[in-house]
């Protein structure tokens, strides 16, 4: 998991956003990641398109519920919840690294060995470093 999950409380307390803007800004932020990590690895991952379809269709699903439910709650209710949230989240990070730190190592390890290797060119009498 990644730090997304504090980029709204970041937007928040540091810059002072209004929630609703700060999760406006975190959603872009989102899309914008998401659409430079496809683009720099198109064509050198197989995508399992019915996979993909499902999850998009049920992130669809949830983020039109989640926005009726929202507009329905008092921001400070939802701030609040979002604040349980991630302290939960960051409660079960905490205990996975305590309870299994060789999981965290295993994982770092796995995703250095998946990323593309630079391709690099050798030159005649020229020493790469």
């Amino acid at each position: 998991m990644g730090g997304g999950f504090l980029v709204i409380p970041a937007l928040v307390l540091f810059l002072g956003l209004p929630m609703t803007v700060a999760v406006g800004t975190s959603l872009v932020i989102v899309a914008l990641n998401s659409a430079a990590g496809f683009a720099a690895y198109m064509g050198e991952a197989a995508i399992d398109f019915s996979t993909a379809g499902a999850f998009t269709i049920a992130a669809v699903a949830g983020s039109a519920a989640a926005g009726r439910l929202a507009s329905r709650l008092a921001p400070d209710r939802l701030r609040r919840g979002f604040a349980y949230l991630v302290s939960a989240v960051a409660a079960f990070i905490v205990a996975q690294v305590l309870l299994n730190p060789s999981a965290d190592l295993e994982l770092t390890r796995l995703n250095v060995r998946s990323r593309p290797q630079p391709k690099t060119r050798s030159q005649p009498g020229v020493t790469m470093v």
